[in-house]
Order: structure tokens, then C-alpha cells, then sequence
């Protein structure tokens, strides 16, 4: 016979299997399973395993019933239904992960869930219109990035480009980047690595992970992050439209857009109406020809009232749109 420890083990793995919120298994189907796998039991040593359990702090649900008809059920897990789903949906539409690996982590993550939940979840996953183009390089480059801002040390890499047959070539002829990396974040269906580049440190630098050769971690110690950066705030404000100053502008906006706004920088910018129709908003971005490009999407629903230097760029920017129209 096993022994009663692999008895609880062999109880507890099952449980976290086979049972859910909605699937139960009741303490006749348990002493069929300690006998087919060479346990010896009855419903009093299935209570009293269950018990154990509880008291070592697992979450399982207990329904008593009449006679044999008590049920078991393991509640406890660390992620909801409906968390395993969103963090799936994430994985399968990311551009970063490549398809493989796209499967691989997507077959673990159901793993969270029960088998009848798997199964579910399993059905729901879509393939994602979005073409996939990393590889498994992806996670070596992070696990050194992430050794690296444990340790507080620089690294060194150098960066991919595309050419006009979109074939991957090294940025600005192989310059090598030494950098102070501080954190990696996903912004829409990409992973970036935020910190200070040496070659420019008035700022946060943002470098696609899944376009950076990997890198060497240096000796020397890495600048530490300014006091006031907050990784949520920098995404909410310039993620997008970086490569620019850092400015705040003033917007005025059709009040039909205050959701683009709120999706675009948060909810904490100032803002206040202007009219029945329109109301302005102090935002901090990068200005630069993705800001324009940005404001021109809303086809003049959007117009800069504040700083003049901003105005005056936004103007040159369509001037130079229309003049490459004209050629």
C-alpha cells in the first residue's frame, strides 16, 4: 500500500484537477479512487484527509448531504475564470510572442484552471489576426534584463531595424546602447524596456524588447530611476508619442472625445468645458510627428491652444503633409 502522505498528495492533486466551483466530487467516487490507485480508505480517511487539507490552508468546499452523498471541491485558486481568460486573450494577441511560444504558454496558463474549465477556456481561444515575429530569444533577452535591474546593472545591446524589404537589420550601422534598464512594460500588443540610455539622459527611454540583440550585463552600476517615475503614468501619457519633448499641452476637444482622451492618458488629467460642445485638457506628451499624427486622426475635432511652440510644430507638420501631396 502507499503511504497516507501520497494518499493526501494523490487527494489534493486530484481535487485541483477534476474539481471547481461547479464540479464536484463526492466521498464514494474518492474511496473508488484510493482503491484503484492503491490507497487504502474509506469516507471516514477521505473527511479526515479533507480536513488536513483545510488545515493546512487549502480552500476546499465541503457540501453535506445525506448518507454517501457528500461532496468535495477545490476553491482556492490563485487566479478567477474570468483573470485566466483576460491573461490568454493577452498572450495569444501579442505581437512579441512568437507562435510556438504563443501555445506553449497559453497550454500553461489553463493549467490554472480545472480540466472542465480547460476545456473551456481551450474553445474560447481565437487565433489572433495579428502576425507573430519573435522567437524564443525573446525570454533569454528578458531573463537577463531582469537580472540586470536586480543587480542595478547597465547592460549593453545593440538594436534591430528594418530595411525597405522589411528584413531585420542593426540600428544605425551596429551602435551599441548602454543603458540603465528599470522596468519592461506592455503597451498594446507590445513588451518594452524602460530606463535611462547614457547617450541621452534628460529621460525615459522606451526599446522594443523583441528588437533588441541580447545584452551584456555590465559591471558598472546602473543609474537610478528619477524619483518621480511611475512606469503606469509614463504609459498613460507618452507611451506612443515618444521620440519628442516632453511638453504639457493644452488640448480643446469635442466633447464626444473625452473617451479617447481617457483611454489615451488615464483619468487623471485636468480638463474643464469650454462650451456646450467642447472642453480642453491639460495632457503631458512627447511632441513629436506621432503627437501630430495623432490629433490629426480626429480631423480637426482636436486643436492645440497651449504652448505656441507646439501650435507652431503641428503647423509645420501639416505643411510638410501637404507639400509631400503636391509633389
Amino acid at each position: 500500500m502507499a503511504s497516507n502522505k501520497g494518499r493526501i498528495l494523490f487527494l489534493l492533486q486530484y481535487l485541483q484537477k477534476n474539481t471547481d466551483e461547479y464540479h464536484a466530487v463526492s466521498s464514494t467516487e474518492l474511496v473508488e479512487l484510493y482503491a484503484a490507485n492503491d490507497f487504502n480508505g474509506n469516507r471516514k480517511t477521505v473527511k479526515d484527509d479533507i480536513q488536513e487539507l483545510i488545515g493546512a490552508g487549502y480552500d476546499i468546499y465541503e457540501e453535506i448531504g445525506s448518507g454517501t452523498s457528500t461532496t468535495y471541491s477545490y476553491v482556492g485558486r490563485l487566479f478567477d475564470l474570468p483573470e485566466v481568460k483576460m491573461l490568454i486573450d493577452a498572450v495569444s494577441s501579442a505581437r512579441f510572442i512568437s507562435a510556438a511560444s504563443s501555445k506553449e504558454l497559453i497550454d500553461k496558463l489553463t493549467q490554472l484552471a480545472s480540466r472542465h474549465a480547460k476545456d473551456s477556456l481551450t474553445a474560447m481561444v481565437y487565433p489572433s489576426d495579428r502576425v507573430i515575429t519573435a522567437s524564443q530569444r525573446l525570454y533569454y533577452v528578458i531573463d537577463i534584463i531582469q537580472q540586470a535591474i536586480l543587480a542595478k546593472k547597465k547592460i549593453r545591446f545593440q538594436y534591430l531595424d528594418y530595411n525597405v524589404r522589411k528584413e531585420l537589420i542593426l540600428h544605425n550601422d551596429g551602435e551599441y546602447y548602454d543603458f540603465s534598464p528599470y522596468c519592461c512594460a506592455w503597451n498594446g500588443d507590445r513588451y518594452y524596456l524602460l530606463g535611462r540610455l547614457d547617450k541621452r539622459p534628460d529621460g525615459i527611454n522606451p526599446f522594443r524588447i523583441d528588437l533588441m540583440c541580447t545584452p551584456e550585463i555590465l559591471d558598472e552600476d546602473a543609474f537610478p530611476p528619477p524619483e518621480d517615475f511611475n512606469p503606469a503614468e509614463y504609459a498613460a501619457k507618452v507611451f506612443r508619442m515618444f521620440n519628442g519633448k516632453n511638453e504639457k499641452v493644452t488640448l480643446e476637444a469635442d466633447n464626444r472625445l473625452m473617451k479617447k482622451f481617457i483611454d489615451r492618458f488615464g483619468e487623471e488629467f485636468p480638463s474643464w468645458p469650454v462650451s456646450d460642445t467642447a472642453f480642453r485638457a491639460e495632457v503631458e506628451v512627447a511632441v513629436s510627428p506621432t503627437f501630430y499624427a495623432w490629433i490629426s486622426e480626429y480631423s480637426g475635432q482636436i486643436r492645440i491652444v497651449a504652448p505656441d511652440d507646439a501650435k507652431a510644430g503641428y503647423i509645420e507638420h501639416l505643411k510638410k503633409l501637404l507639400s509631400s501631396e503636391q509633389e
